[in-house]
């Protein structure tokens, strides 16, 4: 019994260890996406007025390479 509460202790704590926050995990999955060409653009995440990710994905301009960043201007689509 002692052993098993032990094993169960340790999962639990290597679990939280290695947990994201859900800002790390949307960038995750995004970047995943723009991997896939599934997604290109600029995302602004936030939660009660504090902002928890800022980020652009894939390229500004194809052509030259160019990457989207934080202040990339594009046309803003809400999704609730």
């Amino acid at each position: 019994m002692k052993k098993t509460f032990l094993f169960l202790s340790i999962a639990v704590l290597v679990i939280k260890v290695h947990a994201q926050t859900p800002a790390q995990e949307i960038n995750e999955l995004l970047k995943q996406y723009t991997k896939q060409s599934s997604f290109n653009g600029v995302v602004l995440v936030a939660q009660k007025g504090e902002i928890l990710l800022e980020q652009g994905y894939g390229y500004k301009n194809a052509t030259t390479k160019l990457l989207n960043d934080s202040n990339t201007v594009l046309q803003l689509e809400i999704y609730f």
